[in-house]
């Protein structure tokens, strides 16, 4: 009986599986390519190709066309393919928190079986109370995130009630019968009010304007926050809101700086607009009032840290990040769960919000 050989496309799988699995192509995102690999075993390409094969099948390669053959994690079995289950669209501003939002979304939307597609807002719509529906691909569609300052506007909600579809609403506290990701304002807000307190601030303002002040369910979330750290640590609710406007006039400069600082301790603002807070540089400048020291900035919201810093002096800003990568991955595993069945009642989705420091030690409050 003659002896049982091992076909050669076989020892060719065998030694590059041994290789990937041992990490020899660590750091690489490809394999040679298929004229290179024929070199090296000195075979035909057939039978490269049926040892790739068995590689692809193993999850350890995938075949990119016209590019080759890409190494999956250096080695690093991938999990089985996720069953495509829909496309959803995402319905987000022109900046870069949407930005980061999708980026969040798209990174495990395929884990999901989920495709996705961002819709910049003022492309759709001319103001915030309508969209036009007929510019979006809904026909397709098996959910929508939507994300804005205001609530999802009334044609999209009728459109998501009578097509049945999931909408996840993300960064904003809106309608109860949806689904909602947002950042937890009152406990960030709480938090942050202590931090700074921590740092030696005794005078806390709290800014924005009344409109919204009255309109924003965020908002009142960050003031209510504000307001129970106020309470708790015995500080002065120093909330300017309606005032605001007036106190960036500059002949309201020296009533601004009196209101802040009336007993000599050293004073922070908070706030969530950038504009807003160049020209409070601009007007403790005039003053020749240290920052931070005798005033400190603390900034909500703002996604890039060191680009927001640079703007200000030294750097020095401490500011309340909203994670926003990490609200588009709960958002996508949310409208993945209700379109894979899900009819659990709608679920608010509340993520911690860390405060980055921008001040180091008491010394920085030398009066």
């Amino acid at each position: 009986m003659s002896k049982k050989t091992t076909p050669r496309f076989r020892e060719i799988y065998n030694e590059l599986k041994e290789a990937l699995l041992s990490k020899a192509y660590q750091g690489k995102a490809m394999l040679p390519s298929e004229n290179s690999l024929c070199q090296e075993f000195e075979t035909s390409r057939q039978t490269i190709r049926s040892a790739l094969k068995l590689l692809d099948e193993d999850g350890l390669v995938y075949n990119l066309p016209g590019k080759g053959w890409q190494i999956l994690r250096n080695g690093n079995k991938r999990p089985p393919s996720t069953k495509h289950i829909g496309h959803v669209l995402f319905l987000g501003r022109n900046d870069q928190a949407s930005s980061l939002q999708y980026k969040g979304i798209n990174e495990y939307a395929s884990d999901h079986g989920l495709s996705t597609e961002f819709i910049p807002l003022n492309l759709i719509g001319q103001d915030r109370r309508d969209i036009d529906l007929n510019k979006l691909n809904t026909k397709d569609c098996e959910g929508i995130i939507y994300f804005n300052d205001n609530q999802a506007p009334q044609n999209l909600l009728h459109f998501i009630v009578e097509s049945k579809k999931p909408l996840v609403q993300l960064g904003h506290y809106g309608y109860s019968n949806f689904d909602t990701v947002c950042g937890d304002y009152y406990a960030g807000l709480q938090t942050l009010v202590h931090h700074l307190h921590s740092l030696g601030y005794k005078n806390i303002a709290f800014t924005g304007q009344k409109t919204l002040h009255t309109s924003s369910p965020v908002f009142k979330e960050r003031l209510r926050g504000y307001r129970q750290a106020c309470e708790d640590l015995q500080l002065p609710d120093k909330s300017l809101l309606a005032d605001w406007g007036h106190f960036l006039q500059p002949h309201a400069d020296k009533e601004l700086v009196e209101w802040l600082m009336k007993d000599g301790s050293p004073a922070c603002f908070i706030g969530s607009g950038a504009h807003d807070f160049n020209q409070i540089c601009s007007i403790l400048n005039r003053h020749h009032i240290k920052i931070p020291g005798q005033v400190g900035l603390c900034l909500i919201g703002d996604p890039n840290i060191e680009e927001t810093r640079s703007f200000y002096p030294a750097g020095r800003v401490t500011m309340l990040i909203e994670p926003w990568e990490e609200l588009g991955h709960i958002c996508i595993q949310r409208i993945a769960e209700r379109i894979n069945g899900d009819i659990s009642p709608p679920h608010l989705s509340l993520v911690p919000l860390p405060v980055s420091n921008g001040d180091s030690t008491e010394s920085d409050f030398l009066l």
